[in-house]
């Protein structure tokens, strides 16, 4: 009998199937697309069974607050065609100019309304709902075309198709891209992403075509480029991304005349899109002050003295730095360009770019509005690197994977260039030092890289000036070869300029981690395409068992199972996210106002709130999520919420035509946000309302009393001077702690007294508090003590059965000197009233409300893994003498506060 060779037959299946594949690639890549795309909307409308309003049944948008403005708008150009000039329901009185907005997401969610209709839409509500998912299905289209378009050169068209694929489906399931592109989120990004990739897809496309036809591609790039300038201000990573993918190229001198011809021209429209369609919000000053608009300049520039200097202007160069031109021309550029910008923008306009450039590198959330905006907060490595999980140990291992995809693309993009092994390893080693200096320099709070000290700083820039040295050092060793990095593809620059963009964005805002989503999932699809071949080469050659084909096969099954992992997760955080309890709390108020206030009523309250109640309850506000007027946000957290004078108070509301005030449980724990940025330069109302939690180990029994300990753990917020029996104590701020509160009960359940320790430099002081709130009598002032206070209610202690129990006086608020009379403090926690603030309704949480009918608790408020309360909402009745004080109708920050 015939021997058979069992490799040779696996052999000779595996070369029928790739060469069957071969013939079929492009309907097989196809077929893989419309799979992703499957998968991208299944995956995004998993909540939609949830999205429905409470109160009415009719559907709803998701837990989010921007959307319900676009929502509004939507519905009005339905109704009437067009959008009004003047949004009256918005900054009350002054109304707001919507040419300052990016109205253009409306008016696409109104057009997809009318054609959603001849599918079964029965409400905008509806087709609002389902346009993110529309735009993120034909998103995942374009990012295909452009991620396939990037490759092209470098992998040809199959591998290509097939990198764009496996793209696209990270795109689709790595959970942080979520919440911007599902269902019931008609955010910005949600429409923004199509027409930033589109941009890109025919700008490569362009860039790679000749004569006409790649001027004409790269027109309409920037026409899609531009277009997304009227709807996100995200826009700016157009401008970002291009300029330095441009730069790069000009210094590796690999930008033709040509291709500054195709990059002047998308730039062109890119930029005169916005300008032309959306004049108002955007200006030419604002905008070369910004960043990205100083890129743009700066590029311009230095293509331009390079067209100077190296033309008509060649004899004035020395001829020892003739050889050097791309050096020649930066310096040209360094001299010009501070020189026009001291002439047209004024002498201080070089020193505040250089300013801005750095803040928005190393400290980009400055202000006190950003920082106590939560999806502005700058995070470190350890938080946003949760984001490419999952993890091995410690380390996160798609963000490993891709990063050294990176530098795996870079050094197979100097294959087949003319530079030695040195010095690849010279360019490969600087690039990542400079990927190291901006992830990790900026690591943990509490480590070596905080990413403010000296060293985080300097590594920080020392990253990306090796980075340059190392480039410019191989140019100099290599000055005779004029073809040394001529054969890197342009869509290979753009995707390392989008990753080092996107690294960036991670460091400085938790918000625009998903920035960075778009070119890890490219770099992901390029290892996995790049490590199949391997093996497909290695079974070829017979030799599967070698250290590469390994290596390639562990990152295979790593990827495939993150692919897995980071699906599973999407489809988790899919399905919940939906209205909550809180929100469906907030239907039932906003159906108490639209029903039980007049349609001319305005409310005040806290900016966060603004565009439920103008969407959900009907009704206008004075403030609102678009923060446009940032001195109003200061003045309703000084006047209306921290205030302990009631007049002025009245005053600030009646200035605005406020008829409502409302406050929800959620403002309790946002009260160092509103208190700080309603705080003048010295910051004199900056506090927080601390939760302090029952330790009933530390309870001890008296003879008729028992002590309750609640222990505590945060920072006072004032210097602290108090008399005690003849010896003044004096606490300073910054430096000591509430370490608990102590609370003595006596045999009838009435506190008999309450005290707070504070603790100072390895000692205890126990004081004497003036002020405490119980349920059963109220607030009580004992006259004497430190002026602050503690605010008691019930604890819900929950088991894994379902059951568990209530402490009547489980969990308490420690209410400093600065807290403890403001407004939220007397009106929300106190119950307090008075003839000018009578309480209208108050919608109860869900869970308070459950108790309360089974006579479980009394009160309005409960610990249950957070404070929960009522929203409360008080209808004014402003004394006869009122005047509009129009110094609260002023726009503009005072400058001792601004730069306070």
């Amino acid at each position: 009998m015939e021997r058979v060779n069992v490799n040779n037959v696996v052999l000779d299946r595996v070369k029928k199937a790739s060469s069957f594949l071969a013939k079929k690639v492009d309907w097989l890549i196809y077929v893989l697309l419309a799979l992703v795309v499957y998968i991208a909307v299944w995956i995004r409308t998993l909540n939609t069974p949830g999205l429905r309003d409470i109160t009415t049944g009719g559907w709803t948008l998701g837990p989010d607050l921007d959307p319900f403005l676009f929502l509004r708008w939507a519905k009005y150009i339905v109704e009437n065609g067009s959008l009004f000039s003047i949004d009256m329901m918005r900054y009350v009185p002054l109304g707001f100019d919507t040419g300052l907005e990016y109205p253009l997401l409306s008016n696409l969610i109104a057009i997809f309304h009318k054609v959603a209709i001849l599918f079964g839409s029965v409400s905008v509500e509806q087709s609002a709902v389902y346009f993110p998912v529309f735009m993120f299905a034909i998103t995942v289209v374009a990012f295909f075309l452009m991620a396939r378009e990037a490759f092209l050169q470098t992998a040809g068209k199959r591998n290509a198709g097939y990198i764009a694929v496996v793209a696209s489906f990270f795109l689709s399931v790595i959970p942080v891209f979520i919440p911007r592109t599902i269902a019931g989120i008609p955010e910005k990004e949600s429409a923004a992403f199509f027409f930033l990739f589109m941009g890109f897809y025919l700008l490569i496309k362009g860039w790679n075509s000749s004569g006409k036809k790649g001027y004409i591609l790269c027109l309409l790039g920037g026409l899609f480029a531009g277009t997304m300038g009227l709807i996100w201000g995200g826009y700016a990573y157009v401008l970002l991304i291009l300029n330095t993918t441009i730069l790069i190229l000009f210094f590796l001198d690999n930008l033709t005349n040509e291709g500054k011809l195709k990059y002047v021209i998308f730039l062109f429209f890119a930029e005169t899109m916005p300008f032309t369609f959306f004049s108002e919000r955007f200006d030419i000053l604002s905008h070369a002050a910004s960043v990205e608009g100083m890129t743009a300049a700066v590029t311009v520039f230095v293509l331009l003295c390079d067209f100077l200097v190296h033309g008509k202007l060649t004899r004035y160069i020395p001829n020892k730095l003739r050889p050097y031109k791309k050096l020649t021309s930066i310096i040209a550029a360094g001299i010009v360009i501070p020189l026009l910008g001291t002439i047209f923008l004024g002498h201080e306009y070089i020193l505040n770019q250089v300013t801005n450039l750095y803040h928005q590198l190393v400290r980009p959330a400055t202000s006190r509005l950003i920082q106590t905006v939560a999806e502005n907060r700058q995070p470190f490595f350890v938080e946003w690197a949760r984001n490419f999980g999952p993890y091995f140990g410690s380390i996160p291992i798609l963000l490993v994977i891709f990063f050294g995809s990176a530098l795996t693309l870079i050094f197979n993009s100097l294959k087949n260039s003319e530079i030695s092994r040195k010095h690849k390893t010279i360019i490969l080693s600087s690039f990542a030092f400079f990927t190291f200096a901006i992830v990790m320099t900026r690591y943990s709070s509490e480590g070596l890289f905080n990413g403010s000290n000296f060293i985080s700083v300097a590594t920080y820039f020392l990253g990306a000036i090796l980075l340059f040295l190392s480039f410019g050092y191989v140019q100099l060793k290599n000055k005779e070869n004029k073809e040394l990095f001529k054969k890197i593809p342009f869509g290979v620059v753009l995707i390392i300029a989008f990753f080092i963009i996107g690294v960036v964005s991670s460091r400085a805002f938790i918000r625009l981690v998903l920035m960075l989503v778009p070119p890890a999932s490219m770099l992901i699809g390029y290892i996995f395409v790049l490590s199949i071949n391997k093996i497909y080469r290695s079974v070829i050659r017979k030799d599967l068992f070698n250290l590469n084909s390994l290596v390639s096969i562990s990152l295979i099954i790593l990827i495939i199972f993150s692919g897995y992992y980071h699906l599973q997760g999407s489809k988790e955080l899919s399905r919940n996210y939906v209205p909550s309890s809180y929100t469906q709390q907030w239907q039932k108020a906003m159906q108490w106002v639209r029903e039980s206030t007049p349609t001319n009523a305005v409310f005040g309250h806290w900016w966060d709130y603004g565009y439920w109640i103008q969407t959900m309850g009907e009704r206008a506000t004075v403030l609102d999520g678009g923060n446009l007027l940032g001195y109003w946000n200061h003045l309703m957290g000084r006047y209306a919420l921290t205030e302990t004078d009631l007049s002025k108070t009245l005053e600030f509301l009646y200035s605005h035509n406020v008829t409502h005030f409302l406050i929800d449980s959620t403002d309790i724990g946002k009260y160092s946000a509103f208190s700080t940025i309603g705080s003048d330069a010295t910051y004199d109302r900056t506090s927080w309302i601390p939760t302090l939690i029952r330790d009933n180990a530390q309870t001890t029994q008296k003879k008729n009393s028992t002590v309750f300990v609640y222990p505590g753990g945060s920072m006072i917020d004032e210097d602290i001077i108090y008399d005690l029996n003849g010896t003044e104590i004096f606490l300073p701020s910054g430096k000591t702690y509430v370490a608990a509160i102590i609370v003595e009960v006596d045999s009838n359940d009435l506190i008999s007294d309450v005290n707070a320790i504070y603790y100072f430099q390895d000692k205890t002081y126990q004081l004497p508090l003036r002020y405490y709130w119980d349920q059963k009598v109220g607030l009580v002032d004992r006259g004497e003590g430190i002026f602050g206070g503690a605010f008691f209610f019930p604890k819900v202690n929950l088991n894994n059965q379902g059951g568990g129990d209530i402490e009547p006086r489980g969990a308490a608020l420690y209410l400093s000197p600065r807290t403890v009379m403001s407004n939220v403090a007397r009106f929300y926690l106190y119950g307090a009233e008075s003839n000018s603030f009578k309480l209208a309704h108050s919608e109860p949480d869900q869970f308070v409300e459950l108790l309360k009918s089974q006579n479980v608790i009394q009160g309005d408020f409960v610990f249950l893994n957070e404070f929960r309360g009522p929203i409360k909402i008080w209808e004014l009745n402003y004394p006869s003498d009122m005047k509009v004080n129009q110094d609260f109708l002023q726009t503009e920050y005072p400058e001792e506060i601004l730069y306070g």
